[in-house]
């Protein structure tokens, strides 16, 4: 497996993702910080890893599995966005570090 690059600064598409969340309440970044890939994607995600791993995937679905991929990790990139930005503001956000 090839080592993921890491940048300094977020890409474009990942800066207007997050860049809306400082102007969010206490509220909806806690609405934010808790979201989850909707099951049906993280079992579509799920599945094609495990096809992966058995026999190897098509094109179709290597594309699919990074589409779905890019999905799961821009989510995660701002609930962890809205977890920092709780943090600044003073709020307890251990329970969402230990979550699963």
């Amino acid at each position: 497996m090839a080592a993921v690059p890491v940048a300094d600064e977020p890409s474009d598409d990942l800066a207007e993702a997050i860049s809306p969340l400082a102007a969010l309440d206490d509220q909806a970044l806690w609405r934010v910080a808790r979201d989850r890939l909707p099951t049906d994607t993280a079992e579509q995600l799920q599945s094609l890893d495990q096809k992966r791993q058995r026999e190897g995937l098509t094109e179709a679905e290597e594309q699919e599995a990074a589409a779905l991929l890019q999905q799961y990790e821009r989510l995660m990139l701002v609930r962890a966005h809205a977890v920092a930005l709780l943090k600044q503001r003073g709020h307890d956000v251990s329970s969402l570090l230990t979550a699963a």
